[in-house]
């Protein structure tokens, strides 16, 4: 009894194998003939029977001919980026098959003559990389390369298209295969590109559900926490983001970002200055190498101007100016300190300190001459010091002896020896 179940089983399979090869072979030769008489009112109706024989039979023997066919009438159509990938699919997917040669062909047709030149700035590698395809045996590896090399190009006008391959390559290759996590990755990326941005979300938090272990997840994370804070305004999302970032992923490169856009998230939607300035700080700490430490200070500094702390907004201003000596904010950081210690502290000493700081520790600086005379200026005028005065006009002439300032300086040592 066991055995003729066995054997009905076995009878069964090979009778349905056999059944699904002679309906693909005669669906196959329904294409063909409609193909070959079709008139242009049933171009439409072909592609979506082109397209249902594709989905169900992705491994085909005859797709060479079915993209092809595909191809043909996209270009017809002058749909030149939908028949275009249907070309590469025919270089990519099928070894060794009859319409290779006719493919390259109208590739470089196409890209050559394209009307709107979008191959333009790609054309030469473009073209070039058609010699040195290598189609592989194995029709899911084949299709992620095919993937990777339109994605490659980087053409705005692939985007709908390629999510939408990568969509069919999940679907008949993809979520056991290795590279299925960079595919999801592509998928939520061009969502990006597209702006459709709670695709994008939904995509990549897709890709940290189904593939945690990836090395894609700091960036999935990061680039989630980005379009929930900035594109669909969901704040806490964004936080959780960032934090579980922070948390589990703190030597990635995308950590120090995500570290500022929680400090941000604080002073500007959470309305948290306190935590704002502690998130800022830590950034500086523990990634100061990250490109927005000078900005995290800055907004420490203006955090703390507002609850009028101006000596701690000087300390932050001075961070800038000792962490980060050659940032072009640097210098602008010495002379807000110069203003605060003058509006604000009337701390005329500090400031005339500070002007002479500017002057050593930026000597090339096309203001340096001018701050120097400036310190002399206030030694004189405001701390009622004219030897100090005299000194600094001294240090102008000697040290920016080409500047109109020199020449200032020498007026005012003669005016004030005459005193």
């Amino acid at each position: 009894m066991k055995n003729l179940f066995l054997l009905s089983v076995i009878l069964f399979v090979n009778i349905s194998s056999t059944f699904a090869q002679v309906v693909e072979s005669k669906y196959f030769e329904y294409l063909k003939d409609a193909y070959a008489t079709k008139s242009s009112d049933d171009v439409d109706f072909l592609v979506l029977q082109i397209n249902e024989y594709l989905e169900t039979f992705p491994l085909s023997q005859h797709n060479d001919e079915v993209y092809f066919m595909l191809g043909e009438m996209y270009k017809r159509d002058r749909s030149y980026f939908k028949s275009l990938v249907n070309y590469l699919k025919v270089l990519y997917l099928i070894p060794n098959n009859s319409k290779i040669e006719d493919a390259k062909t109208n590739i470089s047709q196409i890209v050559k003559d394209h009307e709107e030149r979008a191959f333009e700035d790609i054309q030469i590698d473009f073209l070039s990389k058609l010699n040195d395809l290598k189609t592989n045996n194995d029709i899911g590896i084949s299709f992620f390369e095919y993937l990777m090399f339109i994605k490659s190009q980087n053409l705005e006008d692939l985007n709908e298209i390629i999510i939408d391959e990568i969509g069919y390559y999940l679907k008949h290759f993809g979520y056991k295969a290795s590279s299925a996590d960079q595919v999801l990755f592509w998928q939520s990326e061009l969502y990006e590109e597209e702006n459709d941005w709670t695709e994008a979300s939904m995509s990549y938090q897709k890709l940290k559900a189904l593939f945690p272990a990836s090395v894609l997840i700091p960036q999935a994370i990061y680039n989630s926490g980005i379009i929930e804070y900035q594109e669909i305004s969901e704040p806490q999302a964004a936080k959780e983001s960032f934090v579980q970032l922070i948390s589990n992923y703190a030597e990635s490169e995308f950590a120090g970002n995500a570290q500022f856009y929680l400090g941000e998230l604080y002073e500007e939607e959470f309305r948290d200055p306190k935590e704002a300035v502690a998130n800022y700080r830590l950034l500086v700490e523990t990634y100061p190498s990250n490109k927005f430490a000078v900005e995290a200070l800055k907004r420490v500094a203006d955090i703390l101007l507002d609850d009028d702390k101006y000596e701690e907004a000087i300390a932050s201003y001075y961070q800038i100016v000792e962490l980060y000596p050659q940032d072009e904010f640097a210098t602008e950081a010495l002379l807000e300190i110069k203003y605060l210690y003058i509006r604000r502290l009337e701390n005329y000493l500090k400031a005339v300190e500070t002007l002479k700081f500017f002057a050593k520790q930026y000597k090339d600086h096309e203001d340096a001459a001018e701050y120097l005379y400036d310190a002399a200026e206030i030694y004189y005028d405001d701390l009622n010091n004219k030897q100090a005065a005299i000194d600094t006009y001294h240090q102008v002439i000697n040290e920016f002896p080409e500047s109109k300032y020199a020449a200032w300086a020498k007026d005012k040592i003669e005016s004030l020896s005459e005193e």
